[in-house]
């Protein structure tokens, strides 16, 4: 397991899972047979697995988990000029993704009692994918405002 050692009890740490696997990986594991929603489900699992093992290594810290963000589409990703970023699947079908990635993510931390960073509004354009406006129009977001608005109202609501 990856080193805490600069993490002490009451510390609050955020996780960013998933949007390589909702951009690149999910697609390539699903067939006839086994469906993007029972690919991110496991993918989940393990993720609550690994949380789980995480927060019982101290006695008191507060466990968030970042939204998948929206998904870029892929004449984005394919005319820019910082080089390759991989896509797997349509459009469509990645926006699907991460929607239901974030479903999934949401229950979990409700179910854990993880905080759960939702912002995806903020960062997705009228039909859901990634908006020029708060990204570097690619796959990356850059916006910081809306993130770091939510952080400081749970922190505040939480302390004390």
């Amino acid at each position: 397991m990856s080193s805490f050692s600069d993490v002490v009890n009451g510390d609050w740490i955020c996780f960013c899972l998933g949007e390589i696997d909702a951009r690149c990986h999910i697609k390539r594991h699903t067939n006839s047979i086994t469906s993007y929603h029972a690919v991110i489900d496991a993918l989940v699992a393990r993720y609550d697995t690994k949380l789980i093992e995480i927060a019982h290594l101290f006695d008191s810290i507060t466990v968030c988990v970042f939204m998948i963000p929206p998904p870029p589409k892929e004449e984005k990703v394919c005319s820019n000029d910082w080089g390759y970023f991989p896509l797997c699947g349509t459009d469509q079908e990645r926006l699907e993704y991460a929607q239901y990635f974030n479903v999934c993510l949401r229950q979990m931390c409700k179910n854990r009692g993880f905080y759960f960073i939702e912002a995806y509004s903020e960062y997705a354009d009228e039909e859901g994918f990634l908006s020029d406006a708060t990204s570097d129009k690619i796959v990356h977001l850059k916006f910081p405002d809306p993130v770091r608005q939510i952080i400081f109202n749970l922190v505040a609501e939480n302390s004390g």
